[in-house]
């Protein structure tokens, strides 16, 4: 049952497809709308439906189902009435002929399938989109619940059942089945279509290709032709045959051939070409300029097939377009070449155009002009019409060309305005040309000339020069008030006089040549120098100005401008001998001087250079031209960066004629030069003498320099030994000498302290080595100071003298010795020694003299150095004997004033208390006087208790020692001061405390100073009406010095030497209180420490005091 079920439904898919063939047959465009392919259509669509339904699927007897809802649907959907009412009517008469139970369900079926098919085509055309899947799918939905719900129509008994046994199939595979065949039918109605079109565009495109106006033609992938149509034949005048098979580039000219190469290599990679031109050649041999656009072609596999071009004869345009551009570029040119600005305006003065010149004197581009009213842009935008006075109404009126003279503000000046029409093809005014030539200098020109004739008349009246004007015949019209003078005469008697008679007779004939030159017509200007003798027969030189008067082109006079030039020339002739002053003063100077041009030519030596070098055959020669090629490069690079830097100095070398060579100081500058580029000027002197001198100078500095180590040496040193090691080392760089030994003579033999020689030689020179000289040239030496061997090799051996042999031997040739003597006893000598004769000269001579005094000075002062010492360490013993005594009588002396000012501080207690029992016990019955005399006991007491007091501190800072500490002495006086002021109030006191330095000192005893000082200050202080105590300090190399400034009395700077002495007072008890001690103590305690103290002040302003500590204490 299933099986045939199946096989039933592939049946009917079948026929289903053969809807396609009917369909194609249907929409062939030569038949769709003709009625036998419409009644044939609708038959063949009724035996498909009829053999739809001869094969069904019978579910029981009497119902059968098959396809035939979704083949009307779709016939519904894509075929016409005729074809769907054929076959509707061919399928209801087959179910009604069957019967059956099932027949009204199948007729009802039918009928609604083709009418959800039609719907569904009203649809579709309303929705306007393409057929899709949901709209086919939609379709078989609607019309397949429409099938199940005619099941009614079915007998009860069997509705039912067959309700559920077709629900799932119908509903799940009739819809896709519909969905299928609507989508195959519209790709096959989609085919048709583009086969159609693809028909019709053939059918237009050979239409096109035989009877097209275009010249077309394809070629192969090498260029040659496969086809042209007859536009391209008659256009080149060729017959078909002729260009079939032929290359294209045998159709171009031969200038194109390459151009045409490269084209279509490119085209075969592109694809297409626009509007590529090439030349034509035609068959008659003309050619014309054809323009090519073209695509390829590809065969199925995308390889080349062919190429479709097009051509266009763009000859004829070409030459118009050629000769359109060339009438646009010149009318651009001319419209732009006009020298002044210029507006191109409609006929309501909008302006259209404007030119390069309006546009630079306006300060807008003519786009942003375009579009303006003329007047706005030259008369300011507050202008509402045309000014008075503008042409352009005028010129449109008249159809004439109108100028007028106004005042532009906009250009900012007066212009010549110029309107001129242009008209259409109809002769109405179309445009006009608006041209402002600018007149504003002109005006300005002829105010100035206005002006300027007046000043010029004035001028010729008030000239140091003679101006006149005179004729041919030498009669003169016009002289200035200077030439009236000259002639001697009124402007009356002007006419009277011939110029000639002032004229000295040597030069008529010269005047009579330049007059018949002007008669000829010569217009040009002469100056030339002339003698005139004046009305007092007075003869002068003048220099004559010559100028012709022309009128309607003819010469009717001559203006003379006559100047007085005797000053002149006796200027000239000044000048003329300055020059040969200078030249006589250049070729004299004791040096060369020369003149280079910016590349190094020479263009002047003095003579000096030409006496000493011969350089006046170089005038003209660039350095390569005279120098080789190094030296030359040298040459010109130090003169640029001379015109670089403006000056430079240098140490040359020049050969002088006579074949040596001296050396120059060159100095170098740069010369401004007026009328070129800058030059090169500069000195040259010969400085051979002084650079020989300043070398003696220098080794001269360098013997101070060395004597000056010998002197540190020794106080260095003390040693003998250390000063001749540095004298052997040091003077070998005055002198090269090969070997030299110092020797010291002492009882009779000499030893070697220190020497000099070469390595590997003179082997049996050592330290130490002691030797008896010989005794008879010693006493030479000694007689002598200096003896000089210069060839020990031919001299005679000494005696006793077997070291000098043994170097001769090993080749020394020459020897100088040099005596040591102090006080006429000779105690030493330096040995020299050379491998070169005669090589110890005066110069060499007199440095040796003088180091060996030298060293005789230094061996004579640490002979007395070592004497002091002997004595020194004698006295030193003594001393420390008298110091141990006066130490111990130090001490004696200072424990017995401590006694003593202990001792007496007992019995002023007594006396103190005494006095204080009577003056509280016994007051009433003593009398007043008596009380006043206790009180003045009691008060001496007290202060004779402070001096005690004080003298106890004084002798306990002598006997105690120091205990040395870091101090900080800004918060230990910062401490003192609070404390005293405290006790002074309520007076108020201005306190400026600088950030004070540590120090290294005795806590206690520094203390005791600031107390000392601060309370001074504020004692001498607290009367003044301003109360300021600065406490700072002043750092010094080796100490720092600290400082208390007050602004108290202050006092006599004559007695400042009492005011650190014991007891010493500048003021009266009665004045301020006090013992005249605390300075002296501030004095012992800064002397043990090392430190100074001292005391600026002046009476009224303030004192200063001053104590100094060394940063470094040493309590030994």
């Amino acid at each position: 049952m299933r099986s045939g079920i199946l096989v039933s439904l592939i049946y009917n898919a079948a026929l289903l497809l053969a809807l396609g063939m009917i369909f194609d047959s249907v929409t062939l465009r030569n038949y769709q709308t003709r009625l036998w392919a419409k009644l044939l259509s609708g038959f063949s669509l009724g035996l498909i439906a009829l053999a739809i339904m001869i094969n069904p699927w019978v579910l029981i007897g009497g119902v059968v189902f098959d396809t035939r809802s979704i083949l009307f649907s779709i016939i519904g959907m894509f075929f016409g009435t005729v074809p769907a009412i054929i076959s509707l009517s061919i399928a209801v008469a087959y179910r009604i002929w069957l019967g059956g139970s099932g027949v009204y369900m199948g007729v009802s079926v039918i009928v609604a399938s083709l009418g959800w098919g039609y719907i569904w085509k009203r649809l579709h055309h309303k929705w306007k989109h393409p057929f899709g899947i949901v709209e086919f799918y939609s379709l078989g939905i609607a019309n397949h619940l429409t099938m199940l719900g005619l099941t009614v129509l079915l007998p009860a008994a069997s509705r039912g059942s067959v309700l559920w046994t077709i629900s799932l199939p119908v509903m799940t595979l009739y819809p896709i089945v519909t969905v299928v065949l609507g989508q195959m039918l519209v790709k096959r109605m989609q085919l048709r279509r583009e086969k159609y079109a693809l028909e019709t565009s053939e059918e237009q495109f050979r239409i096109l290709y035989e009877s097209a106006p275009i010249a077309y033609q394809s070629l192969d992938v090498n260029g040659n032709f496969i086809t042209v149509n007859k536009t391209w034949l008659h256009i080149l005048g060729y017959d078909l045959e002729d260009v079939l098979g032929k290359n294209f580039s045998q159709f171009i000219d031969s200038d194109n051939q390459p151009l045409f190469a490269e084209c279509f290599a490119e085209f075969k990679i592109t694809g297409s070409m626009e509007n590529n031109e090439f030349g034509l050649l035609k068959k008659d041999g003309s050619q014309i300029l054809a323009s090519f656009n073209g695509t390829i072609l590809y065969d199925v596999d995308g390889k080349f097939k062919q190429t479709q071009c097009v051509f266009t004869d763009i000859t004829e345009r070409r030459k118009q377009e050629t000769a359109l551009l060339k009438i646009k570029a010149d009318w651009e040119a001319i419209f732009q070449s006009i020298p002044h600005p210029t507006f191109i305006l409609d006929k309501d003065q909008t302006i259209l155009a404007a030119n390069a010149n309006l546009e630079k004197a306006t300060g807008f581009s003519t786009e942003q002009m375009k579009g303006r009213k003329c007047w706005e842009l030259m008369h300011g935008e507050d202008a509402t019409e045309p000014p008075p006075g503008c042409p352009f109404a005028e010129s449109c009126d008249s159809d004439n060309d109108i100028s007028r003279e106004m005042e532009v503000s906009a250009l900012g000046g007066w212009f010549l305005v110029t309107c001129k029409p242009i008209f259409d093809e109809s002769g109405q005014i179309d445009k006009v040309i608006h041209i402002a030539m600018d007149i504003t200098e002109r005006k300005k020109n002829e105010l100035i000339l206005l002006q300027s004739e007046e000043k010029y008349r004035l001028l010729s009246e008030t000239a140091q020069d003679i101006i006149l004007v005179h004729h041919f015949d030498g009669s003169v019209s016009y002289a200035n008030q200077k030439a009236l003078s000259f002639l001697g005469v009124n402007q009356e008697e002007l006419a009277s006089i011939n110029i000639l008679d002032y004229v000295a007779e040597e030069y008529h004939a010269m005047l009579a040549e330049h007059s018949k030159e002007r008669q000829e017509g010569y217009l040009g200007s002469r100056v030339y120098p002339l003698e005139l003798i004046t009305w007092d027969k007075c003869r002068i030189q003048v220099e004559v100005s010559s100028t012709p008067i022309v009128s309607d082109n003819q010469i009717t006079g001559i203006l003379a401008v006559v100047r007085d030039i005797t000053e002149r020339l006796a200027d000239q002739q000044a000048i003329k001998e300055s020059q040969e002053r200078f030249e006589s003063f250049m070729d004299n100077l004791p040096g060369g001087v020369f003149i280079k041009d910016a590349y190094s030519a020479l263009i002047y030596v003095n003579q000096y250079l030409k006496n000493v070098h011969s350089a006046d055959r170089k005038i003209g020669l660039r350095p390569h031209s005279v120098y080789p090629k190094e030296i030359a490069n040298a040459i010109v690079e130090e003169d640029q960066q001379t015109l670089m830097t403006g000056f430079r100095t240098a140490i040359e070398e020049i050969l002088h004629n006579d074949g040596v060579t001296h050396l120059y100081e060159t100095t170098k500058f740069v010369l401004p030069n007026p009328n070129g580029e800058p030059l090169i000027g500069g000195i040259a002197l010969d400085v051979t003498q002084k650079l020989l001198a300043e070398e003696q100078k220098n080794r001269y500095a360098k013997r101070i320099e060395i004597l000056h180590t010998l002197d540190s040496i020794v106080l260095e040193t003390l040693s003998f030994d250390s000063v001749c090691n540095a004298v052997v080392e040091n003077l070998q760089q005055l002198m090269p000498f090969t070997v030299l030994t110092v020797n010291v003579l002492s009882e009779g033999t000499v030893t070697f302290p220190a020497f000099l020689k070469p390595k590997g030689r003179f082997e049996y020179l050592t330290l130490g080595t002691r030797y008896t000289p010989n005794q008879e040239f010693m006493q030479e030496l000694a007689e002598q100071r200096t003896v000089v061997i210069h060839d020990a090799s031919s001299s005679r051996p000494t005696p006793g003298m077997p070291i000098r042999a043994n170097m001769v031997e090993d080749g020394i040739k020459s020897l100088m010795y040099n005596a040591m003597i102090i006080q006429d006893e000779l105690v030493g000598f330096l040995w020299f020694s050379s491998d070169y004769q005669d090589f110890f000269t005066s110069e060499y001579r007199e440095i040796a003299d003088e180091f060996a005094n030298q060293l005789a000075i230094v061996l004579h002062h640490l002979q007395l150095i070592q004497r002091i010492k002997e004595y020194a360490l004698e006295l030193e013993q003594k001393v420390d004997e008298r110091t141990k005594q006066l130490t111990s009588s130090n001490q004696e002396l200072e424990a017995f004033s401590y006694s003593v000012a202990h001792d007496l501080r007992s019995p002023l207690r007594t006396i103190d208390g005494y006095c204080s029992i009577l003056m509280e016990d016994y007051a009433p019955d003593l009398h007043e006087n008596a009380l006043t005399l206790l009180s003045t006991i009691r008060a001496t007491s007290h202060r004779m208790d402070t001096l005690i007091q004080e003298l106890l501190l004084l002798a306990k800072i002598t006997r105690n020692a120091l205990q040395i500490t870091q101090v900080n002495m800004y918060d230990m006086a910062s401490q003192i001061s609070s404390e005293i002021l405290i006790s002074k109030a309520p007076l108020q006191f201005d306190v400026i405390i600088d950030e004070l330095p540590d120090c290294l000192a005795d806590y206690t005893l520094i203390g005791q100073v600031w107390q000392n000082l601060l309370e001074n200050a504020v004692k001498f202080s607290a009367p003044c009406a301003t109360r300021q105590i600065h406490i700072g300090y002043e750092k010094r190399d080796k100490d720092t010095v600290y400082f208390v400034k007050d602004s108290g009395v202050g006092f006599n700077m004559e007695f400042v030497d009492k005011i650190f002495g014991a007891f010493q007072r500048l003021h009266r008890e009665t004045e301020f209180e006090g013992t005249g001690i605390g300075l002296a103590i501030v004095k012992k305690i800064i002397d043990r420490h090392f430190g100074e103290v001292w005391a600026t002040s002046c009476i009224g302003t303030g004192s200063t005091l001053f104590f100094s500590l060394p940063d470094e204490i040493n309590i030994d």
